[in-house]
């Protein structure tokens, strides 16, 4: 069986903050989503394919330095060529750095960790 090489077109479509509070560390909250399809030789015409959802939050420290817990849902790949179907889900935690280059542009960094399950 040959191993599928997965690209996440999106893996952050839209990003949606839903609550925030006013004092320091701060608590956020969200929404995300985007979609993945894995190439494979083996499928010529048609790859499987499939929709990412996911919600996170989280406490903003400082302007620059956020924490956030997330959950993530992949669709079922459907890979009929060879009878393997592959769902996902994962747990990912993470450290956040954010690089202020002007007052509404910042470069970041995220350092973390995650669980999944297929």
């Amino acid at each position: 069986m040959k191993v599928m090489k997965k690209i996440i077109l999106l893996t952050s479509f839209f990003s949606i903050p839903v609550l925030a509070a006013t004092e320091s560390p701060q608590i956020f909250v969200g929404v995300k989503g985007g979609y993945q399809w894995a190439l494979d030789d083996n499928y010529n015409h048609s790859n499987p394919e499939g929709a990412i959802l996911g919600l996170y939050g989280g406490l903003q420290f400082t302007p620059s330095w956020s924490w956030d817990l997330g959950y993530q849902y992949h669709d079922e790949l459907k890979a009929g060529a060879t009878s393997v179907n592959v769902k996902t889900w994962l747990i990912e935690s993470a450290l956040r750095y954010d690089w202020y280059l002007q007052d509404n542009l910042s470069l970041y960094g995220r350092l973390g960790a995650a669980y999944w399950d297929m």
